[in-house]
């Protein structure tokens, strides 16, 4: 039997329910799936999905609820993976999945609602970040959560800035991954990936990607690189005139990225950096950090060095510090995109 509402929150689905007919943006607005879920408000439409804000009426609690637009085979399998792969990752890093269900032929899949933005809305425009503390959160804890995706056998495989929510707990900055849309089991892509097939986003897709060959844990290692160079420097370690050329950077033996110093000067320890961006970023996997927590490892000894060398006079950096610029957020920045990407979830059956 579902909780009472308190009467505050129950007003104020009342007054949703009776502007839901002159909503001008979706029909579902206002109405209630299941008699669990009251459509609150559209939060993106895209070409293949949509996306929700709805309130679970047992546990009064948001939601984001996803559904498809499109009956696309080939969407529907990447939906469908999408979920697959959500229903069996549980971490504090990772968007979590909480229910999916069918309704007059479609499927609507419900994860927790993210208060917060993507990053790439930090750092468009050529934006950066300014200080090591920020650097060593966010990129520390997109390590836990791929390392967490990576031990349960998962390839996020297109790890980008959109692809990360920074969700603002009041007294913290939490980092979130999603969009596990054309994630697939390490085991499942030894026996599906073949040459010509090609996944991901450009200018931050590993060799292998680019190459349409088979990827591990390392191709998540080199997006990671690559986004950290972003963080650092404001731009990416490289970008073509098309697709294709920024591939062909990508596959080059002889080319690592630019020093972060010829970018920008006031990073400390450059060359550690340097040498955290060229060893997740090596064209040849097997002479690539092998895993997130080297990668990880390597970046906390910068940030010690960093702590260690600061002047008495300046305040020691704290790696749990919230981030400045992103603590008061505005919910209705928040961007969910259409999911990309094999099964139906039995982990919600």
């Amino acid at each position: 039997m579902a909780r009472a509402m308190s009467s505050a929150l129950w007003g104020k689905l009342e007054e949703v329910r009776a502007g839901a007919g002159r909503h001008p943006v979706d029909p579902l607005v206002g109405s209630t799936l299941f008699d669990r879920y009251v459509i609150l408000d559209l939060l993106g439409s895209g070409g293949m999905a949509k996306v929700y804000k709805a309130l679970q009426i047992s546990v009064e609690r948001f939601v984001a609820i996803k559904t498809l637009r499109t009956a696309d085979p080939q969407t529907v399998v990447r939906f469908n993976n999408e979920i697959s792969m959500l229903g069996k990752l549980k971490h504090q890093n990772i968007v979590h999945a909480f229910d999916c269900f069918y309704d007059a032929g479609k499927i609507f899949f419900v994860m927790e609602y993210l208060h917060g933005m993507e990053l790439h809305e930090l750092l468009k425009n050529g934006k950066h970040l300014t200080s090591a503390e920020d650097v060593m959160s966010i990129v520390g804890q997109l390590c836990d959560g791929l390392s967490h995706a990576h031990k349960a056998g998962i390839i996020h495989r297109d790890l980008k800035p959109e692809n990360v929510m920074l969700v603002d707990e009041g007294s913290s900055v939490r980092v979130k991954i999603v969009d596990f849309g054309i994630a697939k089991f390490e085991a499942e892509l030894q026996q599906v990936t073949h040459a010509g097939v090609v996944v991901g986003t450009p200018m931050y897709m590993s060799p292998e990607q680019c190459m349409g060959e088979k990827i591990d844990e390392r191709s998540d290692v080199y997006s990671l690189g690559a986004l950290l160079y972003e963080l650092l420097t404001g731009t990416v370690p490289y970008l073509g005139a098309d697709a294709q050329h920024t591939m062909f950077a990508h596959c080059d033996q002889l080319r690592y990225p630019e020093p972060i110093e010829s970018r920008v000067q006031f990073w400390p320890y450059p060359e550690q950096l340097n040498r955290i961006i060229k060893s997740s970023m090596e064209t040849c996997k097997e002479t690539r950090f092998q895993t997130v927590e080297q990668f990880k490892n390597e970046l906390q000894s910068w940030y010690r060095n960093v702590s260690e060398g600061i002047d008495n006079s300046q305040t020691r950096l704290d790696i749990t510090a919230p981030l400045p610029e992103i603590r008061s957020v505005d919910p209705t920045q928040l961007i969910m995109r259409e999911g990309l990407a094999t099964r139906p979830c039995p982990e919600f059956s």
